[in-house]
């Protein structure tokens, strides 16, 4: 009897899941077909599939109207720069804080935990005056600067967790081989804490491809500006054009899209792994 209670159960949750999950797709679904075809048939059709509707225009006038060669590299290149200083700052610190258990560390740490949870919101107008003291406003080192700042406390929090579940014999025998302090991170450790590094990396590329109100504070040039900038002031251009703007969102959003089904995988066993095992 509480066998059959328990599939009932699990059988609801499975359905109330399906449904859940359709109610979020389905607008991103129709989102995305409809970004293929005219205005006049996003009006008056929005659901329909037939072929003869689908057209390219609102992507060729977005890939103009975007400048999207130019902002996609832009939002590329602080990604990607940002991420590999993020990485490979928190996971030095990281291995060092959770490998001595020192006060001087576990203050340290403590202090890195206590930087997550101050707000943007809070150090933004302080941040804007430094910026602009060491004349990096309006430069993609500045903006690559304060996101490093801001994402080093979580990163450095998350590969502490895992770097623990990392058996301490493993720094031994090296050490006892002749291995060096950066030839056991980068030969031994690094290559263990490859999960987390792809949760960490999948988590902090959304939020920096994404983020809108930082760019826009740090970056004045057009030049400069990024996509989700770019979209910005594409949809107040294009506000009713309702073929366009779909396009253009498609268009912002699909390179990270791409990224996040690619390695989606790693995030919940990454932070899994570093939960059971720290």
């Amino acid at each position: 009897m509480a066998n059959r209670r328990n599939k009932s159960l699990w059988l609801a949750v499975d359905v109330i899941v399906v449904i859940c999950c359709i109610l979020f797709l389905f607008p991103m679904l129709i989102g995305f077909v409809n970004s293929f075809k005219s205005l006049s048939a996003v009006l008056i059709k929005p659901l329909s599939m037939e072929p003869e509707l689908f057209s390219l225009d609102g992507y060729r006038t977005a890939f103009k109207a975007l400048k999207y060669p130019t902002r996609f590299l832009n939002s590329a290149f602080i990604t990607i720069v940002t991420l590999f200083f993020v990485i490979m700052l928190s996971s030095m610190a990281a291995y060092k804080l959770s490998r001595d258990n020192s006060l001087l560390s576990n203050t340290l740490f403590k202090l890195v935990l206590a930087f997550i949870l101050i707000p943007f919101q809070c150090t933004m107008i302080p941040l804007t005056v430094l910026m602009t003291n060491l004349n990096l406003i309006n430069t993609f080192s500045g903006v690559i600067a304060g996101y490093i700042a801001f994402l080093c406390p979580m990163s450095i929090f998350l590969y502490h967790g895992y770097i623990k579940s990392v058996p301490l014999v493993l720094d031994e025998s090296a050490r006892l081989d002749g291995c060096s302090g950066a030839g056991i991170f980068f030969r031994i450790i690094f290559p263990l804490i490859t999960p987390i590094t792809a949760t960490i990396i999948i988590i902090h590329a959304l939020g920096i491809w994404n983020d809108y109100l930082y760019p826009l504070i740090m970056l004045q040039s057009d030049a400069k500006k990024t996509l989700v900038i770019g979209l910005t002031s594409f949809s107040s251009k294009y506000m009713k054009q309702w073929d366009k703007l779909l396009a253009a969102t498609v268009m912002v959003m699909a390179p990270i899209l791409a990224v996040y089904v690619s390695m989606q995988r790693y995030i919940i066993a990454g932070l899994v792994s570093g939960a059971v095992k720290s």
